[in-house]
């Protein structure tokens, strides 16, 4: 019930249900789906209500508001001490995948590795068609070129004309 409370953005019921002892486990879901919905207002009061939650559970949270494109939860969390890579489900590319250029620029302002995991991000962007994400991404110095310019090989056979066009372009390789 925490979590679907959550999920509708409903605060009082998020309160009501705290009060009464809902414990950790409902908690994680909850933070999880406010998170995603964009729900700041009770991400915030969940946080508020468990101030010892630990790292991993809000750095889940994270990367459910970067499939959605949830810049200010995505803020708030970050505040909070949730990291940007956990996993290579890591939010930065959850964000690059779904196309939030908004989000992906706030996680590379607040120190996202552009180049982890070989150029993941890029890739996903490229594959997906989301050309301002690849064009903020070269702009702040992702290698064109990494894995044997896969970020062209994949726009490419993803049918993403103006992605192709946007790497070759930039100097992405036609000798692959």
């Amino acid at each position: 019930m925490l979590a679907y409370a959550s999920a509708v953005g409903n605060k009082s019921a998020v309160v009501f249900l705290l009060d009464r002892g809902f414990d950790a486990y409902h908690f994680k879901w909850a933070l999880n789906r406010a998170a995603r919905f964009g729900h700041k207002e009770v991400a915030e009061l969940l946080l508020d209500r468990n101030a010892n939650v630990d790292t991993e559970v809000k750095s889940k949270a994270l990367g459910a508001d970067a499939s959605f494109g949830q810049k200010e939860v995505a803020m708030l969390l970050l505040d909070r001490g949730a990291k940007l890579e956990y996993g290579f489900n890591d939010a930065l590319c959850r964000a690059c995948q779904d196309g939030f250029k908004d989000v992906v620029s706030l996680f590379l302002d607040r120190g996202a590795d552009i180049h982890a995991q070989v150029e993941s991000a890029l890739l996903l962007a490229a594959m997906n068609g989301h050309k301002e994400v690849v064009e903020l991404f070269l702009d702040r110095g992702a290698d064109i070129h990494a894995q044997n310019d896969d970020a062209l090989r994949l726009a490419f056979w993803s049918r993403r004309q103006e992605v192709v066009r946007l790497l070759l372009d930039r100097g992405a390789n036609t000798h692959m």
